[in-house]
C-alpha cells in the first residue's frame, strides 16, 4: 500500500514503500516557519459577519466561480483566496445582476494574478468566451480597482485551504499507520487520493458560510481528521499532527465545532440528494402508470423542473454562460 509519509524531522531520510519514494525536502523549516507565520495572520483574515442580502447569493456565486476555477484549472488555493475576496467586498441586493458578475469574475481575475503563475491567469478573451458577452478591459480595470481600494489592498487570504497546503508538503500519514477496511473496499492511500479529498472537502467547507466563524486552521486540521477517518487510518490523530497543526481535538473547541459542523453538512448534503433521487423516481413513477404515456408530451423538462423545485439547466452558473444569474 503507497503511503503519503510524513516526518517530523527537519530532514528527513527518503522512504521507500511499495514503489513510492516520499521527497526527500533538505529542511522542513520553511514550511514550518509559513504555518506559523499564517497561523499568527489568521485572525485578522476572519471575516464572518454577513448581511442577509449578502448570505442569500453568496453560494449560487461561489459555486459558480469554482466551476469557473476548475475551468482554468487553477490551484484550490487561488479559488478559496477568490471566495475569501468576495466575502470582503460582501456585495448586496443594491449591486445590480451585471455588478455581482462582474466581482466575481474580478475576485478571481486578482486572486490569480496574486496566486498563479502569469501563463495560468485567465485572459480578457477566455473571459468573454465563458460570459458569451463583451467585456471591455477598462471595465475589469475599474471593478478590480475598486475592488481593491475596498478590501485595502490587502490580498492575503488564510483560508483552511492554505494550511491544508502546507500539511500536504510535510506529510499527513506515517510509515507506522494502520489501515482499517470501513466498508466493503479498501481505499488505496497515495498521496493523489489524501489531496483529493481535503482539497474536495475544504471546497465544501468554504461554501458553506457557517465555517466562516471557525479559525481556518482548525477548520483544516477537522478536515485532516476527517480524511483520515474515512480511509480508515488508525491512529485517526496523532501526537505529530498536533505538532504539526497547532490542534488537538480532545482538548481544542474550534476544531471540535468544526468537526461537528462538516458532520452535519456532509449528512444535509446526502439527506438532499436523497430527497432529490426519490423526487426524481416519484415523476418517473407518475409517467409510467399514465396510460399511453409518452414522456416529452406528459411532462416537459420545464415542468419537471417545476414539479422539483429545481431551477433549470440554464439557471445555474456555469462556465459556459455567466449571463444566466437566474437565481438572483
Amino acid at each position: 500500500m503507497a503511503m503519503f509519509l510524513a516526518s517530523n524531522h527537519k530532514e528527513p531520510e527518503v522512504v521507500v514503500e511499495a514503489n513510492y519514494v516520499a521527497e526527500n525536502y533538505e529542511s522542513m523549516d520553511n514550511v514550518l516557519a509559513i504555518l506559523r507565520s499564517i497561523y499568527a495572520e489568521q485572525n485578522e483574515h476572519t471575516f464572518n459577519k454577513f448581511s442577509e442580502a449578502y448570505i442569500k447569493y453568496r453560494k449560487v456565486v461561489a459555486e459558480w466561480m469554482v466551476d469557473v476555477a476548475d475551468y482554468f484549472n487553477l490551484h484550490p488555493t487561488t479559488t478559496h483566496s477568490a471566495i475569501a475576496y468576495l466575502d470582503r467586498l460582501q456585495p448586496n441586493e443594491r449591486f445590480s445582476r451585471f455588478e455581482w458578475q462582474m466581482l466575481a469574475i474580478c475576485c478571481l481575475s486578482i486572486s490569480s494574478k496574486y496566486n498563479e503563475c502569469e501563463e495560468h491567469v485567465p485572459s480578457l478573451k477566455s473571459l468573454e468566451e465563458i460570459t458569451m458577452q463583451k467585456i471591455s478591459n477598462e471595465c475589469v480595470l475599474n471593478y478590480e480597482l475598486w475592488s481593491l481600494k475596498r478590501m485595502g489592498w490587502k490580498l492575503n487570504a488564510r483560508t483552511a485551504v492554505s494550511f491544508l497546503s502546507s500539511y500536504l508538503v510535510v506529510g499527513v500519514v506515517y510509515p507506522d499507520d494502520k489501515q482499517i477496511q470501513t466498508g466493503t473496499k479498501t481505499v488505496s492511500i497515495t498521496p493523489a487520493s489524501i489531496q483529493s479529498g481535503v482539497f474536495n472537502l475544504a471546497t465544501k467547507c468554504i461554501l458553506d458560510s457557517r465555517f466562516k466563524g471557525i479559525l481556518a486552521s482548525a477548520t483544516a486540521s477537522a478536515i485532516l481528521y476527517y480524511i483520515r477517518n474515512s480511509f480508515g487510518i488508525q491512529p485517526i490523530w496523532r501526537r505529530e499532527l498536533t505538532f504539526l497543526t497547532g490542534h488537538d481535538l480532545a482538548n481544542d473547541a474550534n476544531m471540535q465545532h468544526a468537526l461537528i459542523l462538516i458532520d452535519v453538512m456532509i449528512k444535509e448534503s446526502l439527506d438532499s440528494e436523497d430527497k432529490e433521487v426519490a423526487s426524481i423516481l416519484a415523476a418517473v413513477d407518475a409517467i409510467s402508470l399514465t396510460p399511453n404515456s409518452n414522456i416529452t408530451t406528459q411532462m416537459t423538462p420545464d415542468q419537471c423542473n417545476k414539479e422539483n423545485k429545481k431551477p433549470s439547466v440554464e439557471s445555474e452558473l456555469s462556465p459556459v454562460s455567466i449571463a444566466n444569474f437566474e437565481g438572483m
